[in-house]
């Protein structure tokens, strides 16, 4: 009797198990289709939770990085404009020396002329002098546009007088010098103010004739008459025989032209001599 209970109930067992089994998949695919139901939802906020650090970290890094970026860029326009700035105050600075340079070799050339600024006298650079001009000439840069005219005196270093505008062009003048050979002109010997009549013999020469007698000797100056005397030249040898009534006077230009580059022309013609 057991054994027959014992299949009965194996057999009852054998067809529960077809039900369990329907069962449990039921149950399986009623829970797979609420978790397809709910899976993005789901996902995405579970995505959103676990991304959102990640977001947060990754715009902070950004924003750092754009910072020192910028900090850097900024660093960079900084030291740009600081080397324009630098370049800019050399320039200046080049110009203000060359401005003082300019300013004091002016002063210099006014001092060295022995006066200050006269609007009468113009300063002019010597072009060509001898030997690339003619013996006991000049030629200047300046002309009639800078109110230039013949017979205007011409002054070098120290207010000396050297000659006068023989010939003057729009921008460039020609100055023939008291030593030119022939040239006759009239001074007066500073220490005794005795008056001689000075001809050019050249190369800055002149000569004198006067009078046994006359009160004049080596290093004697002999200056232009005017109300302000120029120096023209000085004597430096003096010849006298006793058959003659005069003496040969040798006088010399104080001015070395090979050393001179600038002159003053005077614009008001002198017409004293």
């Amino acid at each position: 009797m057991k054994e027959i209970y014992l299949q009965k109930n194996n057999r009852g067992g054998r067809r529960s198990r077809p039900v369990v089994a329907a069962l449990v998949a039921l149950f399986v695919a009623i829970i797979f289709g609420i978790i397809l139901y709910t899976l993005p939802n789901f996902s995405n906020s579970l995505g959103t939770f676990f991304a959102r650090p990640l977001w947060a970290s990754r715009n902070f890094a950004s924003n750092q990085l754009g910072f020192v970026g910028n900090m850097f860029r900024f660093k960079s326009s900084l030291i740009e404009e600081n080397n324009q700035l630098k370049t800019e105050i050399s320039r200046a600075e080049a110009d203000l020396i060359f401005y003082d340079a300019l300013a004091t070799e002016h002063k210099k050339l006014l001092e060295s002329f022995g006066r200050s600024e006269n609007p009468s006298r113009r300063l002019a650079v010597i072009l060509a002098k001898p030997p690339q001009s003619p013996y006991d000439t000049m030629i200047l840069d300046i002309g009639t546009l800078a109110g230039i005219k013949n017979e205007n005196l011409v002054y070098g270093f120290g207010n000396i007088a050297l000659g006068r505008i023989s010939s003057a062009e729009k921008n460039h003048s020609t100055a023939t010098l008291f030593s030119n050979g022939g040239y006759e002109s009239h001074g007066i010997v500073e220490r005794s103010h005795l008056a001689v009549v000075l001809f050019g013999t050249g190369g800055g020469g002149f000569e004198a004739r006067v009078p046994q007698d006359a009160d004049i000797t080596v290093d004697d100056l002999i200056v232009l008459p005017g109300q302000e005397p120029s120096p023209i030249g000085k004597v430096v040898n003096i010849e006298s025989t006793p058959a003659s009534s005069f003496k040969l006077v040798y006088v010399s230009s104080l001015v070395n032209l090979n050393h001179t580059r600038w002159v003053e022309v005077e614009t008001e013609v002198e017409t004293l001599i």
